[in-house]
């Protein structure tokens, strides 16, 4: 390897569940807000344009968050979530994934084959979730997306030289 020290991985679970938690508030305004709605359909009652506005802007905040998480991914192959447990995605040769590695490989490429499968045959959706996520218990301590992109996941030893303030000279 190239010196860098692998996320073990508890830390990459931590900023899994990390993740989860930022999108959880979200998630539950959306879920209730969506439950409302369906009764109120289902009863035929009018839509109160407050409960629309309140689903956009539950789904804008989804949004927002994606956006950010894609641009950290993409800039320093952290998310929000991993930029707290001071660990990094990035090549196997400790270089920047940059956008391709982190966002489209990583991310959309994986989610494409996932979602390929659970629409062609559901189970093999479900058997290649748990695949993925079962590789990280291999030799080499990375998930099936880790080997398709060809990232690895590390601890960050040294600061992001683009997130470095110095203060102005004297």
């Amino acid at each position: 390897m190239d010196g860098q020290q692998l996320a073990s991985r508890g830390e990459r679970l931590a900023a899994y569940w990390i993740e989860c938690l930022l999108a959880l508030p979200f998630g539950l305004v959306g879920g209730v807000l969506g439950y409302k709605l369906g009764r109120a359909a289902g009863a035929h009652e009018p839509l109160e344009p407050s409960l629309i506005f309140a689903l956009g802007l539950t789904a804008l905040c989804m949004i927002a968050l994606m956006i950010i998480q894609m641009y950290w991914l993409a800039a320093h192959g952290q998310t929000l979530g991993k930029r707290w447990m001071k660990i990094r995605i990035v090549r196997l040769d400790g270089s920047k994934a940059g956008f391709v590695g982190t966002v489209l490989l990583r991310g959309l490429l994986n989610l494409g084959v996932y979602l390929a499968l659970l629409l062609l045959f559901p189970p093999l959706g479900y058997v290649y979730a748990l695949v993925d996520v079962l590789f990280i218990f291999g030799p080499q301590n990375r998930c099936l997306h880790d080997m398709i992109a060809g990232t690895k996941v590390v601890r960050v030893t040294d600061p992001d030289p683009a997130l470095v303030v110095t203060p102005p000279a004297s």
